[in-house]
């Protein structure tokens, strides 16, 4: 059976886990997925926070599944060299460095679009590509805090009447990284229609902030928009007849 994405090509420059998770999901469609890694290898191949399996870290396993791998010094000459030829007949390159890296070694959007006028070229960053916030890390814990997520997840302090400030609590998943890689897949996936049709590619910024704070938009507009004090309106039951309840 063809598969959705094949015979499209992607050029994947991403780690740790909002870029790979990206890629994982394009590759599990059916597209090619190279993925670059530095010579000395992928951070996450010895994390020591999963288990091995068979000599393999299983974090690595995961997110690069269905990929192919090359190693490549993107600080050297030659590097930058064979990283373009790859572009050159590549559909797609994904990159989650900080702002601005790509554009100092050489490889940014403007000069890999003169290499391939129809490259769709995504970036996933904390805050996005422009703004006061440009500069700033991002992980998925700062991306929870920083769009609301651990406010509105919060535990009540205890009692009826205690005036304990709400717990943030951080949700387990990484939803900080997972949900900005869906993002970023979705959008690739728009983009290559749109070169399908106007030969066009396309530059896309998604941010781990704002990818949070678009799924939590119910909540955050019931938040801002409703009576009472900024813990009530956060914790009120919503006007659903469900709930978690002990049996």
């Amino acid at each position: 059976m063809r598969s959705a994405l094949q015979n499209i090509k992607i050029v994947d420059l991403t780690q740790h886990l909002a870029g790979p998770f990206c890629t994982m999901l394009l590759a599990d469609m059916g597209a090619e997925v190279l993925k670059v890694e530095p010579p000395w290898g992928d951070a996450s191949r010895s994390s020591i926070q999963y288990p091995t399996i068979e000599g393999r870290n299983s974090y690595f396993m995961f997110v690069n599944r269905n990929k192919k791998s090359i190693a490549l010094d993107l600080k050297s000459e030659k590097g930058v060299e064979v990283l373009k030829k790859l572009v050159r007949i590549s559909d797609v390159v994904v990159e989650n460095f900080r702002p601005g890296v790509m554009d100092r070694l050489g490889i940014g959007y403007d000069a890999l679009r003169e290499v391939n006028p129809g490259i769709v070229y995504a970036s996933i960053s904390g805050f996005g590509q422009h703004g006061p916030y440009v500069r700033r890390q991002s992980f998925d814990i700062i991306a929870q805090a920083m769009s609301g997520w651990m406010w509105l997840n919060s535990r009540e302090p205890r009692g009826m009447n205690s005036r304990a400030s709400f717990q943030p609590s951080c949700l387990a998943g990484s939803p900080g990284d997972t949900i900005p890689g869906t993002f970023c897949a979705l959008s690739i996936l728009a983009a290559l229609l749109h070169r399908g049709s106007t030969g066009q590619g396309q530059r896309i910024d998604v941010a781990q902030t704002d990818s949070l704070m678009t799924v939590s938009g119910l909540a955050l507009t019931r938040t801002l928009y409703s009576d009472g004090t900024a813990e009530e309106r956060a914790h009120r039951p919503p006007p659903h007849i469900h709930g978690v309840y002990e049996a």
